[in-house]
């Protein structure tokens, strides 16, 4: 088994955490929107420097997760961190949510909701990806043991650190999406309740009434719900059950991914009211001191106060009502498969070595709206197959299901081409696909010297040796 992870404390005299038993509630739920990382991205940490106090208890030293995995606390304090907006195309932060109750702490705790912000300084852009909570991952690293990824939080074969889950998470993460996750942010849910009700509520536009029987309360019982319709200025108790709700009547509500979303909405909402009233938030000192009195006893994260108020400076420039330049998505079927086996309900990966949802993090990052595009066309995409290896077109095929195209012809060529070809029967009304099998096959796009009678292809992909060879 891999050794633990481990790093330290910016407060080397605060005391260990130990890990105990975890009480799961009986319907837990995957809510909660991680406040400090809306504090850190979207502006409120530029007041955090005048408290340096409270930095030791909600802060810990920053590690990058594949090399830093055992520093010393000189080590750490002299360990430069780099500025965040440079040498860097993207940063990525992960925000975990804990349904922390009284009798827990924090690091004793599963993780109840994750979701991975990447933000790109170069064009303000923000991609927000959730991740289900009951997704199996092989954890600890390289040990064939799997546990949902919530359970990594407060894995037993972990330090007894403040943080230790937290820093795991990272690692585990950064290597199914196949990116570097550079910083963490953790919230549990009594501490975004108080957050909101000090920034004075936040405004949600309600699509249709949320009726909940079945939410969970401090007891490990049920309590109702019921939101009306609406926009409407919402408390932290009412912005959190909105956004945790799992169990409402209307069936708008039930899925996994309209959980995330409503989750994404209210992050969102969040940044608006820090935004839009500046001079009532960031600079009303009852407020700023109720926010971090809050801090000190619900958040933790390893990102530092210079990287706050660069973060905080760069969220101001992002244009959130910009659907291009703002991107919320939620890691699910397809890429997903679903064992609903009683009692163990959880998420798998459809290709089990990760590079479907690797490649679809990639295409986020760097054409966020290709897949919305490429489904909107629709385009009935004919292979054929035109080099000396069998099977080709059929293996093409297979890589091409990865995205939202439909397929018609099929077929092998009675001749071996050279060079691989793209014939636009479409008469260029597919651009966006055209373009996605130009940069993919990294071929030419012809027009046909005569349409064939019955042909459903509208777009044909005649495969050469030159990409047989690449394919080897």
């Amino acid at each position: 088994m891999q050794k633990p992870i481990r790093f330290v404390l910016t407060d080397a005299s605060a005391p260990p955490h130990r890990f105990g038993s975890y009480k799961p509630s009986k319907k837990m739920v995957q809510g909660l929107l991680v406040f400090l990382g809306v504090l850190v991205i979207f502006g409120l940490g530029l007041a955090a420097y005048q408290f340096r106090e409270l930095t030791s208890k909600v802060i810990i030293a920053n590690q990058d997760p594949d090399s830093l995995l055992s520093i010393t606390q000189n080590q750490a304090a002299k360990t430069p961190i780099p500025t965040i907006l440079k040498n860097r195309d993207r940063i990525n932060i992960l925000l975990i949510g804990l349904d922390k109750r009284d009798d827990e702490t924090a690091d004793i705790t599963r993780a109840d909701s994750l979701m991975m912000v990447s933000i790109k300084p170069e064009d303000k852009s923000v991609v927000m990806i959730s991740i289900p909570r009951d997704l199996e991952v092989e954890f600890p690293p390289n040990s064939d043991e799997y546990v949902k990824i919530n359970a990594v939080h407060n894995h037993p074969s972990l330090p007894d650190e403040a943080g230790a889950g937290a820093v795991a998470l990272k690692q585990v993460v950064g290597k199914i999406f196949g990116i570097k996750i550079h910083y963490f942010a953790r919230i549990d849910f009594g501490g975004f309740i108080k957050i909101v009700d000090e920034i004075g509520g936040v405004v949600v536009d309600v699509p249709e009434r949320l009726y909940d029987t079945e939410y969970p309360n401090a007891t490990y019982g049920y309590q109702k719900v019921d939101i009306p319709a609406g926009k409407q200025l919402m408390n932290g108790d009412i912005a959190l059950k909105f956004a945790r709700s799992r169990h409402a009547s209307n069936p708008l509500y039930q899925s996994d991914e309209n959980r995330a979303s409503r989750q994404q909405q209210v992050l969102l909402a969040i940044k608006n009211k820090i935004q839009d009233e500046p001079l009532e938030i960031l600079f009303n000192p009852q407020r700023i001191n109720g926010v971090l009195g809050v801090l000190k006893d619900s958040f933790l994260t390893d990102i530092q106060i210079s990287e706050m108020i660069e973060l905080g400076a760069l969220a101001k420039t992002i244009d959130i009502n910009d659907d291009s330049k703002v991107i919320k998505k939620v890691l699910v079927e397809p890429l997903l498969v679903i064992d609903n086996d009683p009692g163990n309900w959880h998420f798998n990966p459809a290709d089990k070595t990760w590079a479907e949802i690797q490649q679809w993090v990639t295409d986020l990052f760097e054409n966020p709206l290709l897949r919305e595009n490429l489904e909107q066309e629709a385009a009935f995409i004919g292979i054929t197959n035109a080099t000396s290896t069998s099977g080709l077109a059929r293996k093409t095929k297979e890589k091409l299901s990865r995205y939202p195209f439909q397929f018609a012809e099929i077929a092998n060529s009675d001749s071996v081409a050279l060079q691989t070809r793209i014939i636009d029967y479409s008469n260029g009304t597919k651009a966006n696909t055209l373009k996605f099998l130009e940069d993919f096959f990294d071929a030419k796009i012809e027009q046909p010297e005569k349409i064939t009678p019955g042909l459903k292809a509208q777009i044909v992909v005649v495969l050469g040796e030159d990409y047989a060879e690449k394919e080897k």
